[in-house]
């Protein structure tokens, strides 16, 4: 008796229990729906084979694609405060930090590394769209600072993949201040003659491409990228106005309609906190994708409308 219960009756069990199908067997296109087996747009490079559609790579996969025998030296970035305005929404800034970290892996957007691409040396800086939608901060501004500066150093070009929908709020005029900087640091690449290449992935929108993502001597971008650059203000030709909703959560801005105060609310997601400057409202809360279960999780498109997303 115990035999048959505790040998033949567990061998019957699995042989005829449910098997699992893993989560990341198929991909399915966003262009055209065809599912792809997973391994293949892998070995593809994560571009599907029957729509040429570019699907993001995060850090690690995009320099073991670029690095000969996927070999590298990580340059170490250097530390910055974590959290210098203790930043707190519905979630701690810091708590979001260290979800993203576990999430892909990676210190922070930016992860950067040395080695050689078709046998030349080469410094290469990736932007990783999966850490909080690839926004720029203080530690990725370190970031492309030190791969520009490694660059000059070895004497070798810089090449920069750009994934971002602007800067992170959460860090304020911290953030905002990358721009002036980085642009600075491509300034002194250019002034030790060392090419910098920019790849434009999907999506790069917002105050990267007002600085270091669309100063390159030489500008790739994947076809059908998503790619916009702020041009200053946004106005309502009717109005003069340009409110704007910020999401606390993956710090994207977003155009609203301006006009009268009930209409403009009745178009924002619940629980949106405002505040009435001189021409404007800046409302703030989570966005409609962000307040998904699972969060986020389709691809971010050029603003058409308003509602739809558009960079710092």
């Amino acid at each position: 008796m115990n035999w048959i219960s505790n040998v033949v009756r567990p061998k019957i069990r699995n042989y005829f229990a449910r098997r699992d199908t893993p989560e990341n067997l198929w991909i399915k296109c966003p262009e055209t729906g065809q599912l792809v087996f997973y391994k293949d747009v892998e070995a593809n490079q994560f571009v599907i084979p029957g729509s040429n559609y570019h699907m993001r790579m995060g850090a690690m996969q995009r320099l073991k694609s670029m690095f000969d025998n996927e070999t590298w030296f990580d340059i170490a970035i250097p530390a910055v405060p974590l959290d210098p305005l203790k930043f707190r929404d519905e979630v701690r800034y810091a708590d979001r930090l260290r979800d993203a970290r576990t999430k892909t892996g990676t210190n922070d957007a930016i992860k950067l590394g040395f080695g050689k691409l078709e046998g030349l040396p080469v410094v290469i800086g990736v932007q990783d769209f999966d850490f909080m939608g690839g926004s720029l901060g203080m530690a990725a501004g370190e970031a492309v600072i030190k791969g520009l500066e490694t660059a000059v150093d070895k004497g070798t070009p810089f090449i920069m993949f750009a994934a971002s929908g602007g800067a992170r709020m959460q860090e304020g005029i911290f953030s905002l201040m990358q721009l002036p900087r980085t642009t600075l640091a491509v300034q002194m690449l250019r002034e030790a003659r060392r090419p910098y290449i920019v790849v434009l992935t999907n999506p790069t929108t917002g105050g990267v491409t007002a600085s270091y993502a669309m100063l390159g001597d030489v500008q790739i971008a994947e076809p059908g990228a998503p790619t916009q650059v702020t041009a200053g203000m946004r106005f309502d030709g009717n109005t003069g106005r340009h409110d704007h909703f910020t999401c606390l959560a993956c710090g994207r801005i977003y155009d609203v309609p301006a006009g009268a105060e009930g209409n403009t609310r009745r178009r924002l997601p619940a629980r949106t906190g405002f505040e009435v400057l001189e021409q404007r409202t800046e409302y703030y809360g989570r966005c409609g994708a962000c307040r998904r279960p699972g969060g986020r999780s389709s691809p971010t498109r050029q603003r058409r409308s308003n509602g739809k997303p558009q960079g710092h």
